[in-house]
């Protein structure tokens, strides 16, 4: 969720990252999970006005939706926002007790990943802003699986507070990560060579957000308009081999989550432009499913993530 920086967001900061972080370090790992989806109803409830663009691009996005349908996407799309930005604060919890992190995400398809390993040649993992997108990467490093994600954390244009409190803290928090996080501004060697060597590569289907893109981005049909989609995931493949795994996260229950691991994309192409079509349209699907968890609400308007004359 984009928002401005301001004296109101550096109070805001210094309340999660002390206070609100401190008790999570006492409070029943379920108790702390319930108070980060209350924060999003919180957020819906109280500031509604401030919630109007989203409610106009969710309907952009979603033309047949109801308005009953509407208000749940918000307030789904909020709960998963805050869960998804906080739910680092557990991390010292799962470091002490893995169990954590099996009551939280359960996996599904892990025969297609050990397969596709069998083969020698490394895997790609693509998976979307969609859920709590940290969550396999936590849960597949604990299982004990060679894993780097190619991430690109920035804290350009954030406040002194932004930059040495909840920037500073949250990279603290994401190095508890049984896997290793690779900046994608970088020369991507160690990518290879953790192919080569037959470990994982995990990487995002949609663009980072914010306006933040890398690499050879081209703008596919979706949900209606036309987004920027990096070709690279696709490209990296060709190149090296490496099959190509899309991963969907899904709410299961209250609290609790699934990460599905599926087969390789079999699309009887070497072309990257027609697998990263072929991948756009299995993405669609899964926002479909439960399009609150989708991360880019907020941004999907024209000028951001819709070229200037997309849905205006």
């Amino acid at each position: 969720m984009l928002t401005r920086e301001s004296l109101k967001r550096d109070i805001a900061r210094l309340f999660i990252w002390y206070p609100v972080r401190w008790f999570f370090r006492i409070l029943p790992v379920k108790t702390s999970i319930k108070l980060l989806y209350l924060m999003g109803e919180m957020h819906f409830k109280l500031f509604k006005n401030t919630l109007r663009h989203i409610e106009k691009n969710i309907k952009m996005g979603l033309p047949d939706i109801r308005e009953e349908g509407l208000q749940s996407v918000l307030r789904s799309y909020l709960r998963n926002h805050y869960f998804d930005r906080l739910h680092i604060f557990l991390y010292p919890r799962f470091i002490r007790n893995i169990k954590h992190v099996d009551s939280l995400i359960e996996f599904s398809g892990l025969n297609h990943l050990d397969h596709a390993l069998s083969a020698g040649k490394g895997v790609i993992l693509t998976l979307g802003h969609y859920g709590p997108i940290q969550l396999p990467l936590f849960g597949l490093g604990s299982k004990g699986y060679s894993i780097i994600q190619i991430g690109l954390p920035v804290d350009e244009g954030f406040s002194w507070i932004g930059r040495n409190v909840a920037f500073r803290l949250r990279m603290k928090y994401e190095g508890m990560i049984p896997a290793k996080i690779f900046p994608a501004d970088k020369f991507l060697r160690p990518i290879f060579t953790q192919l080569k060597d037959n470990g994982a590569v995990m990487v995002t289907i949609d663009p980072a957000g914010g306006g933040k893109w890398l690499g050879k981005i081209i703008r596919f049909p979706f949900l209606g308009g036309s987004i920027p989609f990096p070709v690279g995931p696709a490209s990296l493949s060709v190149k090296t081999g490496a099959p190509l795994l899309p991963v969907s996260v899904h709410r299961k229950l209250e609290g609790k989550y699934n990460c599905e691991i599926h087969p390789p994309l079999s699309c009887n192409t070497d072309n990257p432009l027609e697998i990263t079509a072929y991948l756009v349209r299995w993405y669609e699907d899964q926002v479909a499913i439960d399009p609150g968890l989708w991360h880019f609400w907020d941004e999907f308007e024209s000028g951001k993530l819709l070229p200037a004359s997309d849905l205006s």
